[in-house]
């Protein structure tokens, strides 16, 4: 099944659990400071939702307690292509991190607001089936805080629709076996990254 019917297939679902929990939450007293635990997804955008886009989700674990909330995260993202002459290229893309936040809650939303760390690796490697001592990999591997505010929309106790934006300080070095001149590269990079979230909690 490609990528692109897989995600087309969880948009359908996600509407659907919308569209139940909407029907559902209108008889249900929605408490937003409850304790909870739940399960979530990020999206960078809308279109990634609907269509491919090329980018990979990142998978929540949200501990609410409350008045703050403990959220630890993860994505990962694999790509192996074989060409007729035999080579391979590989991609591979982990992002591993938790969220520290302080919330304020109203009759059926809550506001974030604190900040979350992680690491985050890309490596991207070719091996050459007739030259194997051209073979080469570059990876880029680094650690990232950042200060994140956000909001949830509770379309019951169980469902959300939110978004949040942050701030990402990412410290990171680029290596490459690619040529033996090549040195060790320190990066600093600043991004601003605006998300839309669901979670689910049980």
């Amino acid at each position: 099944m490609s990528k692109s019917i897989t995600l087309k297939i969880i948009s359908v679902t996600i509407c659907t659990i919308v569209s139940t929990n909407v029907v559902f939450a209108e008889s249900e007293e929605i408490k937003t400071d409850a304790t909870k635990v739940g399960f979530g997804v990020m999206f960078h955008d809308l279109y990634q939702i609907v269509m491919y886009s090329g980018e990979t989700p990142t998978f929540y674990v949200p501990i609410d307690f409350g008045t703050w909330k403990l959220e630890p995260f993860f994505s990962y993202y694999n790509s192996t292509s074989t060409q007729n002459d035999g080579d391979e290229y590989s991609t591979t893309v982990k992002n591993l991190g938790l969220g520290l936040f302080w919330k304020t809650n109203f009759i059926k939303t809550s506001i974030f607001y604190g900040v979350r760390v992680g690491t985050y690796s890309d490596i991207y490697s070719r091996e050459y089936k007739n030259y194997p001592e051209d073979n080469y990999e570059n990876s880029l591997k680094g650690t990232y805080v950042a200060p994140t505010v956000g909001g949830e929309y509770f379309f019951s106790n169980h469902f959300s629709l939110g978004g949040e934006i942050s701030f990402e300080r990412l410290i990171s070095k680029q290596t490459s076996n690619n040529s033996p001149y090549y040195e060790p590269t320190e990066l600093l990079t600043y991004n601003t990254n605006p998300h839309i979230t669901l979670r689910y909690y049980f």
